[in-house]
């Protein structure tokens, strides 16, 4: 059985900053679709504004295991009981929408 604490996220797409709070973006679509996209005046990107904590959550995506993160996470935020469950439920938004992988740790 494979443990998520030892999964290493990795980022798929850059984030930006805007108030404090990281944004992401990425094209809902292929090219052909985008244009299509345009065409009909629909926003083309994906747009996923980040909380505090999904901005922390983020930050913290530097190579590290989700256990690490989790670590990090319950250092900051030391007054949150529940913060297992929120990291799972924000990493499963990230990876559900392609922004975030989770990949085996290095073996060396």
């Amino acid at each position: 059985m494979i443990d998520i604490q030892d999964q290493v996220p990795v980022r798929l797409v850059d984030g930006t900053e805007e108030a404090g709070l990281v944004v992401l973006r990425k094209p809902k679509m292929g090219r052909f679709g985008t244009g299509l996209l345009r065409l009909f005046r629909i926003d083309p990107l994906l747009t996923l504004r980040l909380d505090d904590l999904g901005s922390d959550v983020w930050r913290l995506l530097d190579g590290r295991t989700a256990g690490a993160v989790l670590a990090a996470l319950q250092q900051q935020h030391p007054d949150e009981d529940d913060l297992p469950e929120r990291l799972g439920r924000h990493l499963g938004t990230l990876v559900g929408h392609g922004l975030v992988r989770l990949d085996q740790p290095s073996q060396g």
